[in-house]
């Protein structure tokens, strides 16, 4: 079966580079867990735990949590509300706030759509914080620090390198995206082609 999503030699070593320098930071720093930025960068879950797993195998995979950045509009809800329906939703995290959280996304523009996410988390109790990207920021000025970048220039597959899941939808109303079954087929497709990655065929064409 030919790759139909990450058709480019180059596509997919970024997503083996982003996987591997992830999951390396993570396990250097013990980063306990993750929260990845729906939807751009929800299969970068796939990428973390298939290099984890290979590199790291006596140690536990942080855990993975997604959230839905559109949800966070300081223009809708205040940032006590978001903060409240944050520790309501993410119950696990809030057991422990405390430990660890890498906040990850694939591109950055200006960090209008992380900075209201990294706001609402530490009113909401969780100080230590990481804050990582797949590549370098689009612009130089950001309203957001970065402590990681996986790649350390633009990627190929540009703000999609692990190209566009539509396994779920985003909506203003909830931090959480909404399950859309409609594209389970693609998406079931592109999972195949990020975990044949790390089988080792990333130069292949095709895979069996």
């Amino acid at each position: 079966m030919r790759y139909s999503h990450f058709t480019e030699k180059s596509m997919r070593e970024e997503v083996l580079d982003i996987g591997n320098n992830l999951a390396e930071y993570m396990y250097t720093y013990g980063i306990q867990n993750i929260i990845l930025m729906d939807r751009s960068a929800r299969p970068a879950y796939l990428a973390l735990k298939n290099s984890w797993r290979k590199n790291y195998p006596e140690a536990k995979c942080p855990n993975i949590y997604f959230t839905n950045p559109k949800g966070y509009n300081l223009f809708e809800k205040s940032i006590d509300k978001l903060a409240t329906e944050f520790n309501n939703t993410y119950v696990k995290l809030a057991e422990d706030k405390n430990a660890s959280i890498m906040l990850f996304d694939v591109c950055m523009h200006d960090g209008h759509t992380l900075s209201p996410v990294i706001e609402t988390v530490r009113k909401a109790g969780y100080n230590n914080l990481f804050v990582g990207l797949a590549q370098p920021p689009h612009r130089r000025r950001s309203l957001v620090h970065l402590d990681f970048i996986a790649i350390n220039h633009s990627l190929a597959g540009v703000c999609y390198p692990f190209m566009r899941d539509y396994i779920v939808s985003k909506l203003h109303e909830n931090i959480l995206s909404t399950p859309d079954s409609s594209e389970f087929h693609e998406s079931f497709i592109l999972r195949k082609e990020m975990n044949a990655i790390f089988r080792g065929n990333v130069y292949s064409d095709c895979y069996q």
